[in-house]
């Protein structure tokens, strides 16, 4: 059926609209809807900057900052919003992290840039301002979705897993 996708042999739920998925592990997840994330809109907005803002890069550059700057700064809102598609706050967190991770690497590529002198400062600075607000953003989700999922984990008895295995009822 179009929409609706098996989930491991776990049965069928929508990845569209915020329709619930099956209960994983005691817990009904829903579908976040990451266009309504104030960090995602800003995420999609400082990307866009780093393409107007790559533009301006040697064309010698094309192939080497430019496709890294613009990959990395697609990549905090693509993980945002393939985070908040997944069905456990596990899997957010998870992703969220990926985000951070990939605004500090386009945060090291923009100092390349500053100090190569193939940005102009205030390029730079407009620059750095947006993404500052990004990561901490990021960085206040991603806390208040780990802190959300132990709290949860520790209302039904359920033991903390140190690694990536599903949590299982002990």
């Amino acid at each position: 059926m179009v929409g609706d996708r098996s989930h491991h042999g776990r049965g069928r739920f929508s990845w569209a609209k915020g329709f619930p998925c099956r209960p994983m592990h005691g817990r009904c997840r829903f579908v976040q809807d990451f266009r309504k994330l104030s960090v995602w809109q800003n995420s999609v907005d400082f990307a866009i900057r780093v393409y107007e803002a790559t533009s301006l890069l040697p064309r010698s550059e094309r192939f080497g900052l430019t496709a890294q700057m613009r990959a990395a700064a697609v990549s905090v809102s693509s993980n945002i919003a393939e985070g908040c598609g997944r069905p456990t706050r596990r899997d957010l967190a998870r992703f969220l992290g990926i985000a951070i991770g990939s605004a500090c690497e386009v945060e090291s590529q923009i100092y390349l840039c500053q100090r190569l002198a193939l940005l102009d400062e205030e390029v730079v600075e407009s620059l750095s301002g947006e993404l500052s607000t990004v990561k901490r953003q990021l960085i206040a989700l991603y806390e208040r979705v780990r802190a959300t999922d132990r709290k949860a984990i520790d209302e039904v008895g359920i033991g903390r897993a140190s690694d990536d295995k599903p949590i299982a009822p002990t």
